[in-house]
């Protein structure tokens, strides 16, 4: 718990939401690795982690693995400056997070051309983002 309450701060997030967060991606296991090779407790892409200062001999530590998870977070939200309603970016931050912020901004377009509110993530984007 320590250390999602020390992470979350960086991000304003609710602690108990980054803690979720790791419980759906790994069981809270470090050493699970996806069938895609997202490794660790916030089942980080090689990359991701690569790009946030994290190698593959650290991967699996908890600490380092929620920090450079809180930093791509961090990233994708920034990046989603269209969504203006706090609780919406949330939403947009964790999809993005899951499946990628190009998907998340492919399925804010194909809202917008079939006139869904791009703001809104339940019944409006995610309908067009693959989950």
């Amino acid at each position: 718990d320590d250390i999602f309450k020390k992470e979350a701060k960086v991000i304003n997030w609710d602690w108990r939401l980054l803690a979720a967060m790791a419980y759906h991606e790994s069981r809270f296991d470090t050493t699970v690795v996806s069938w895609m090779g997202a490794r660790g407790i916030m089942q980080l892409m090689p990359k991701t982690a690569e790009i946030f200062g994290l190698g593959m001999d650290s991967i699996a530590m908890t600490e380092p693995n929620v920090r450079a998870a809180v930093q791509s977070l961090l990233v994708i939200e920034n990046s989603l400056i269209s969504v203006e309603d706090r609780e919406e970016k949330l939403k947009f931050t964790i999809a993005a997070y899951n499946s990628g912020l190009g998907h998340v901004f492919d399925a804010i377009a194909i809202a917008k051309k079939y006139n869904k509110n791009p703001q809104i993530w339940y019944n409006e984007v995610e309908r067009n983002c693959n989950l």
